[in-house]
């Protein structure tokens, strides 16, 4: 075991060993540095470098290691909005979107039997978690704050097997919790529950920048809620988060057997944004692999509670050109919605690239849930209110 007494400690990158139980103490805090001379830099398979690398920084750092922990009950501070990190979105920033290189928080790279618990993350320059190609994962108990600077994303899984996620507190300024798989790494059997999350981007985001086979995610026992930030990384986002379960595959991944139940949202424009869509022209190789379209079935939603603040509906569509989103389960939704008067077109455009509702450009001809191209969907207690008036249908098939 490392561990680190009280008191607060400027380091550099820090890289763990197989076997190590890296400890921070009560009142020990770890502050990233703002130089980037700091950190050494690692490569991993990335869609942007067809067959090739990216580089990148971290503060916590492994590689192929096995039986490696870090807990609490101490913080890590990235000090993400120190200004050699400041991007697009920080007034007096500099760069485009990941620009410029800015270190992660932990990064854990074809990892295996891991256990994260009890430690506080807050304000990295990037995403909080990058756990990448790693199995046997055990998240447990922390509490991520990460409002800092763009691409803030609390926790992402990127092609990681057997994963539970558990007590864990996680407030975003992009991404709370994501599942992707940058190369053609596999996502499989992810169980998150008993978890509070809150994002200004999307709750739960799964199939960003996602090749690879995504399969058996449960999420339960979760309660989706308003951000604590008080302030705004991007002041064009609006202060409730796009979605709260967001569902894409528009690199090839084919995603099966997602489960979400027992689940409260609040602080979301709308519940769910599911689209699956052809292959870019601009990506048609994705880690130095020819693509093909994807596939997204087996979605079960069970007694969910959503009051919501916009009234674009929850949605599942698919690009005339894919397959059908299919079999689709709905029981026990309660979904508020603001209300909506007037005329709705119910000539609805055909998404291109997409992450969330807005991309519509229009309220949905529904005031719950809007279908298009699906197949195999069974509503079972689907209850839709709305808090002022509106002549939509509370479900609506193209």
């Amino acid at each position: 075991m490392v561990a680190v007494p009280p008191g607060c400690y400027r380091t550099g990158g820090l890289q763990l060993r197989t076997g190590v139980t890296f400890r921070l103490s009560e009142g020990a805090t770890l502050l990233g540095s703002d130089r980037v001379e700091d950190y050494d830099t690692h490569f991993i398979e990335h869609f942007s470098t067809p067959g090739g690398s990216r580089v990148y920084m971290a503060l916590i750092y492994a590689e192929d290691c096995e039986r490696i922990a870090i807990e609490g009950p101490g913080t890590i501070d990235g000090q993400g909005g120190a200004e050699a990190w400041r991007s697009y979105a920080i007034p007096g920033g500099k760069g485009a979107w990941h620009k410029p290189s800015r270190p992660w928080g932990i990064r854990l790279w074809k990892c295996r039997d891991v256990r994260l618990e009890g430690y506080r993350l807050q304000s990295t320059a990037e995403w909080g978690h990058h756990l990448c190609d790693c199995e046997r994962l055990t998240v447990r108990g922390l509490d991520i704050f990460n409002h800092a600077n763009a691409n803030n994303d609390g926790l992402d899984l990127d092609g990681c097997r057997d994963v539970l996620i558990e007590d864990c507190r996680i407030d975003a300024d992009d991404d709370a919790f994501c599942v992707k798989s940058t190369g053609f790494r596999v996502n499989r059997n992810i169980h998150m529950r008993r978890c509070t999350l809150a994002s200004r981007c999307r709750v739960i985001h799964i199939g960003s920048e996602s090749s690879g086979l995504c399969e058996n995610i449960l999420i339960e026992k979760c309660s989706i809620v308003p951000s604590r930030a008080r302030h705004k990384i991007d002041p064009e986002r609006d202060d409730n988060a796009a979605s709260a379960i967001a569902i894409e595959s528009q690199e090839g991944s084919v995603m099966r057997d997602f489960c979400f139940r027992d689940l409260t949202i609040q602080g979301c424009q709308t519940a769910f944004f599911t689209y699956l869509n052809l292959i870019s022209p601009h990506r048609p190789k994705y880690a130095g692999h020819e693509l093909t379209v994807g596939r997204i079935r087996g979605l079960r939603y069970e007694r969910v509670q959503a009051t919501l603040s916009s009234a674009v509906a929850s949605s599942f569509t698919a690009h005339p050109g894919a397959p059908p989103i299919e079999d689709l389960l709905f029981h026990g939704i309660d979904l508020s919605v603001p209300g909506s008067p007037g005329e709705h077109d119910p000539a609805v455009p055909e998404l291109q690239v997409a992450w969330h509702a807005r991309a519509f450009g229009q309220d949905l001809p529904a005031r719950g849930l809007y279908f298009r191209h699906t197949k195999g969907v069974t509503l079972r207690t689907v209850r839709v209110s709305s808090r002022s008036p509106d002549p939509r249908p509370d479900i609506f098939w193209a």
